[in-house]
């Protein structure tokens, strides 16, 4: 019995330390954080709607709005509620309601085993480009891991003596994305590469992932994985994640 007790006491412990982290890290990434630790949050109850799909759309046959499928690199942090089916129930494909994002404008097929997912954005949402995301702060991925590995915090967890402003790194990528030129690689890419997921204020229910990676020779790239651009790593990001 007191072991018992002990054991939830040590939980209590582990959640007050996450709830604190989460207050230095500001709301959006603590949300962000919190859906990393706790997984999705889907609701399998059957979908409300019913839709078509074509070559390159969906179509709501309630609403009447249709959605594209969005470059690979844009994916939902966590899903919530089945929301449309095409096809039979039983065999059918679902999309689900994207957490902290409006139905009518974003949905999202179920997460693969890595975490990943098509986001479906609807016709009268332009597509997402680095630009318009204005990341604010990221976490860094291994592949084959569903669990970030590190984070570069936001300006206002940099304002905690025990968290590092990753702010600067951030605006690394983004520099070398929208102001530098793309990159050929020098030799072959080796296996180790880095996902890295930008989070947003603008839309706080997706990220957009970009991928650090490495040649044979030891140049390192960014490849951006919505528009699969490459481009040189600056000095600072690359010192950062390989140091």
């Amino acid at each position: 019995m007191a072991k018992g007790k002990d054991q939830a006491n040590a939980y209590l412990k582990e959640a007050l330390r996450i709830i604190a982290v989460l207050l230095a890290a500001g709301a959006l990434f603590g949300l962000v954080f919190l859906i990393s630790r706790c997984g999705s949050d889907r609701n399998e109850a059957p979908p409300v709607h019913s839709a078509t799909m074509d070559e390159v759309r969906i179509t709501d046959e309630e609403t009447g709005i249709s959605y594209i499928r969005c470059p690979l690199g844009i994916g939902a942090n966590t899903l919530k509620d089945a929301f449309l089916t095409i096809g039979s129930a039983e065999k059918g494909v679902t999309l689900y309601t994207v957490a902290f994002e409006d139905s009518a404008r974003f949905i999202s097929e179920a997460k693969d085993a890595l975490g990943g997912s098509y986001v479906y954005r609807a016709e009268s949402v332009p597509e997402i480009r680095l630009e318009d995301f204005a990341p604010v702060s990221a976490g860094i991925f291994m592949g084959g891991i569903n669990q970030p590995i590190d984070y570069f915090y936001g300006k206002e967890a940099g304002e905690e003596a025990s968290v590092e402003d990753g702010t600067r790194y951030v605006e690394y990528i983004k520099d070398a994305i929208l102001g530098g030129r793309e990159a050929e690689p020098t030799g072959e890419f080796t296996d180790k590469e880095y996902y890295i997921r930008l989070y947003s204020e603008a839309f706080p229910g997706l990220y957009y992932e970009v991928v650090f990676c490495t040649d044979v020779n030891g140049v390192c790239y960014l490849r951006d994985m919505v528009t699969e651009k490459l481009y040189l790593s600056p000095d600072g990001l690359t010192a950062r994640i390989t140091g």
